[in-house]
């Protein structure tokens, strides 16, 4: 009984999932374009969600250089150590920090 519940509740939470995935199109860059973090520390995601840390493949720091090859949504397609991840776009910049000397 306790497995046909989870079954169920597992295929009730995919669902949900691809519904809020439905609005969301990959919009892959033709070009790649360089961008830098904007935040003290910026979480690299294996897939473009929030709802847990289980998906954060790296962390890295304000001004870091990463290579930006799309868009889904309101996340960044990057690419780092030849692997695909995800970052939400409004930690990122088109331009780099100026130090503050």
């Amino acid at each position: 009984m306790m497995k046909k519940i989870l079954g169920i509740i597992s295929a009730a939470m995919l669902v949900v999932f691809l519904m809020g995935c439905a609005d969301k199109e990959e919009v892959l860059l033709s070009e790649q374009e360089t961008v830098y973090t904007i935040s003290p520390v910026v979480r690299i995601r294996k897939s473009p969600s929030t709802e847990t840390n289980e998906n954060v493949a790296n962390l890295v720091p304000l001004g870091r250089e990463l290579t930006k090859i799309g868009d889904y949504g309101e996340w960044s397609i990057i690419t780092m150590d030849g692997e695909r991840y995800y970052v939400l776009s409004e930690y990122l910049s088109n331009e780099k920090l100026k130090d503050n000397v």
